[in-house]
């Protein structure tokens, strides 16, 4: 968590950098936006999420835990698949610009 607001300037400034390389342009994109939405996640949790499941000052019934809970989980999902796809990319960039030199 510490290091995930670094990760999408780093994933935009290998784009910036590979903009040139025409084959790879498409895996860095998709790894500029996954890693966009890989931050974007935790932060919701935290400042969305969090609050209202862990530190309300009453216990929530069921009924407001249950879909907090599960939008919990969805977004936790979420975030580890935009993390999948943008390694998954950034691999992919990283071959094809390896096979131009």
């Amino acid at each position: 968590m510490p290091l995930a607001p670094l990760n999408t300037p780093a994933a935009i400034g290998a784009l910036l950098t590979g903009w040139n390389h025409p084959r790879a342009r498409t895996s860095l994109v998709m790894a500029a936006a996954s890693s966009a939405v890989g931050a974007a996640a935790p932060a919701y949790v935290v400042r969305a999420l969090n609050p209202r499941l862990f530190f309300s000052p009453e216990p929530l019934s069921e009924e407001e835990r249950r879909p907090l809970l599960t939008r919990w989980y969805r977004v936790h999902a979420l975030r580890l698949t935009a993390s999948a796809v943008a390694l998954a990319a950034i691999r992919r960039a990283r071959i094809l610009r390896l096979r131009n030199l």
